[in-house]
């Protein structure tokens, strides 16, 4: 099984915020989630927040 980290489209039209998921990588970029580790909304904030610990396990795995 390979993976990827990667942005989850959410939120309204004009209006984008992002999830920050590990997912399959065949599958949509909305589709089957493995793990959230954090969310962007480049609106409000410049930077993203993320769970470091998540993304050092998932990595590790072989993400």
């Amino acid at each position: 099984m390979s993976i990827k980290i990667r942005l989850a489209r959410i939120g309204k039209r004009n209006a984008p915020t992002y999830k920050i998921v590990v997912t399959q990588t065949r599958s949509k970029r909305n589709g089957k989630v493995l793990a959230i580790l954090g969310d962007y909304n480049p609106i409000t904030s410049t930077k993203p927040v993320i769970n470091a610990k998540g993304i050092e396990d998932w990595v590790k795995k072989g993400g």
